[in-house]
């Protein structure tokens, strides 16, 4: 018996067969760390600016640590000898600036810019995955400025804190 098909019957093989194996295919961004980089310490953030407060520094690492646990690609470890990466960083300002001028040019939004030096140490090689000073903008309207610059601080470290996880993950 020989077999005869149509092109539609062959496309639709086709197709059928492209999504048996893309369906097997799973992403993962794990791939572009080294397999045996399975745990992370975070310490906290120093805080190298006069203007820093501890608080400051804490919310900076506690917003870190948060990624990386909904991330789950790291396993958060208590102590620098359990760890296979090392996260240290420090906050080296906070500074304020205008945005946006409205009529009259009267200043209407503010921003806080916050900048911190980060190193990601490879304890198995004792050389840096990474290193980088990196700054975020948070922004706020002026009509609400105490409550504005702690949202805005807010926002900029979430930035911030997704910026260092997909750095550390993805190893650039």
């Amino acid at each position: 018996m020989i077999w005869k098909m149509n092109k539609k019957q062959i496309v639709l093989i086709l197709v059928s067969l492209a999504l048996l194996f893309s369906s097997c295919v799973k992403y993962s961004f794990k791939g572009a760390l080294p397999s045996y980089l399975k745990t992370i310490y975070i310490p906290i953030f120093e805080g190298e600016s006069s203007f820093t407060l501890p608080e400051d520094t804490e919310l900076l690492t506690q917003e870190v640590v948060d990624q990386f646990i909904q991330d789950n690609t790291l396993k958060i470890v208590d102590s620098e000898k359990d760890a296979d990466l090392i996260l240290t960083g420090a906050l080296t300002s906070i500074s304020k600036g205008f945005e946006q001028v409205g009529q009259n040019e009267t200043v209407t939004q503010a921003k806080i810019t916050v900048k911190v030096s980060i190193e990601c140490m490879n304890t198995h090689t004792n050389k840096p995955l990474w290193k980088q000073t990196i700054s975020q903008d948070g922004f706020y309207d002026l009509s609400n400025e105490e409550a504005g610059i702690q949202q805005a601080y807010l926002d900029a470290i979430e930035i911030m804190a997704e910026e260092i996880l997909n750095k550390t993950i993805a190893a650039w």
